[in-house]
């Protein structure tokens, strides 16, 4: 049995260590307090369904848009950054009764995303609204995001698969289909059912 001693030194040394953590402790359960407050105003004002666990990273509250009966799967990360505080260009959209799923990384940065109604989004898919510059000597980091091929336009009643990528400037009419693992890099027509890499038409939805 340990000495009283011994017990007085454990509860010191447990005590010494909540001290030094509490900090960390304190600050991670603000910004989880601040996190659920934001997804209780956004999951009444819209009457949708933002599950506790996705991510949104927000720059502006009001660029974020959802319809009633959009649902929001745990692990989704939305992010609505802008590149400065002079340019502010990055906004999101989502129609009625759309289904985002788990795990899927939707980036509004630097241009306009919108998903359309009654549209079904599988789980580790990626929505881009721009990507960087890749001009040579300068570090990709360091450089500004294109302002040239911005933007996803998705038309109602999508259904995109499991993994499919989604790149900036492309355009999916109302009724497509996007197959599992495709990368879609343009116009997608209307009723069309694509898949692929690039993804390419398969048949029309009939």
């Amino acid at each position: 049995m340990p000495s009283p001693f011994t017990k007085a030194w454990y509860i010191c040394r447990t005590g010494a260590k909540l001290l030094k953590e509490l900090p960390s402790i304190s600050t991670s359960l603000l910004r989880d307090a601040e996190k659920q407050a934001m997804l209780n105003r956004i999951n009444k004002r819209f009457q949708c369904e933002i599950h506790p666990d996705a991510l949104l990273r927000l720059d502006y509250e009001e660029d974020f848009i959802a319809a009633k009966g959009v649902v929001i799967g745990a692990f989704t990360y939305i992010c609505l950054a802008n590149e400065n505080k002079e340019t502010r260009n990055s906004f999101l959209t989502i129609g009625e009764n759309s289904a985002i799923h788990e795990q899927n990384n939707i980036r509004a940065c630097g241009g306009r995303i919108v998903i359309g109604k009654k549209c079904l989004i599988s789980q580790q898919v990626s929505i881009i609204a721009s990507n960087h510059l890749a001009q040579k000597g300068i570090a990709i980091v360091d450089q500004p995001w294109d302002r040239q091929k911005t933007g996803v336009q998705i038309g109602d009643d999508v259904w995109i698969g499991c993994g499919a990528q989604i790149l900036p400037g492309s355009r999916i009419g109302s009724g497509a289909v996007i197959g599992a693992g495709s990368v879609v890099n343009g116009i997608v027509p209307e009723n069309t059912i694509v898949a692929g890499v690039p993804a390419r038409e398969i048949r029309k939805r009939v």
